[in-house]
């Protein structure tokens, strides 16, 4: 996509980090903050993307939007809306061969650091994954898409 990308990620809660890595020289936790981390990886980003183009100023248009993803329903058709995003923008005519996609890397055997035996268990294996997708994508967008709590399509 040319102006926009979608990213589904796990923020972890506070108990799950480990305490000794957080304490800090003075001793106190430095809890992550996830927006602060995204907001330095994409300044990061424009400022090297600047550099190799001679460009100057703002790279995004705006900040990121993040959401909640509370309700498993969701979640599932999350997954597929992120990797259909190609297909509705007219990038490509088939999520499955999109080469930016996790969708692939979900069904690979080559290393990773994506959570893919857990989406793969979400899904009861490649199989039913696969056949999520093939339903999915005969689906009307308009009616799957809504956002549980909001009613707004993400």
């Amino acid at each position: 996509m040319k102006n926009h990308f979608h990213l589904m990620v796990r923020v972890k809660e506070a108990h799950e980090f480990d305490r000794e890595k957080l304490l800090s020289e003075r001793g106190w936790l430095k809890v992550p903050n996830a927006s602060r981390q995204f907001s330095n990886l994409f300044n990061s980003y424009a400022q090297h993307f600047n550099a190799n183009t001679q460009r100057t100023g703002s790279l995004f248009e705006r900040p990121f939007h993040r959401k909640v993803v509370a309700d498993d329903s969701y979640f599932t058709r999350l997954i597929f809306y992120i990797h259909n995003n190609p297909v509705k923008h007219g990038v490509t005519g088939d999520l499955t061969t999109y080469l930016y996609s996790s969708y692939q890397s979900h069904l690979s055997t080559k290393p990773t650091l994506l959570m893919r035996e857990a989406v793969l268990t979400w899904f009861n294996g490649r199989q039913e994954y696969i056949r999520f997708h093939q339903e999915m994508g005969n689906q009307d967008f308009d009616n799957v898409f809504t956002h549980p709590v909001s009613g707004r399509r993400p």
